[in-house]
């Protein structure tokens, strides 16, 4: 029993130590975050994704999804990142999911009935709009992925 607590501690201790160097050693410097801590979660969820696009301007933004929002984040100046908009969603999720393509974003989610939301991002930072909503062939999913190339749009883990 003494052998497996001591097994145990240096795995732990490894494990710690492990973290610690893989996060330091991932040379990245943190510029800036975004954080409401007022916004609903689903269980212990409150953020699960994020995507990033850049307007014809070269201006850079945040797409992130919420337990109950899709928001779009102005990262321009990356100290002081500024929700733009937020698409409040039907109902609670413990994921979304969103990628671009051209000048509209594309966001599902795990939970609900919101189906594919596709948003017009050609007039930022002036405007966001949801311009379609489909919910023909499914209601939920869990990720999509954009073949550029091709321009097709293809969902995994859906409810269909």
């Amino acid at each position: 029993m003494q052998s497996v607590k001591i097994i145990f501690s240096v795995l732990a201790f490894f494990t710690v130590i492990g973290q610690s160097y893989s996060l330091d050693s991932l040379n990245m410097t943190l510029l800036g975050s975004w954080d409401v801590d007022t916004l609903p979660a689903q269980g212990s969820i409150q953020y699960n994704d994020i995507w990033g696009y850049t307007d014809c301007d070269g201006k850079e933004y945040a797409i992130m999804g919420s337990a109950r929002y899709i928001h779009f984040i102005d990262i321009s100046i990356p100290s002081a990142p500024r929700e733009i908009s937020a698409h409040r969603a039907g109902q609670n999720s413990v994921w979304r999911d969103i990628k671009t393509y051209q000048d509209r974003a594309y966001a599902v989610a795990d939970q609900g009935s919101d189906g594919l939301l596709i948003f017009d991002l050609s007039q930022l930072p002036d405007t966001i709009a949801l311009t379609n909503q489909q919910t023909d062939h499914f209601t939920r999913t869990h990720n999509i992925f954009i073949d550029e190339a091709q321009g097709r749009l293809y969902v995994i883990g859906s409810n269909t």
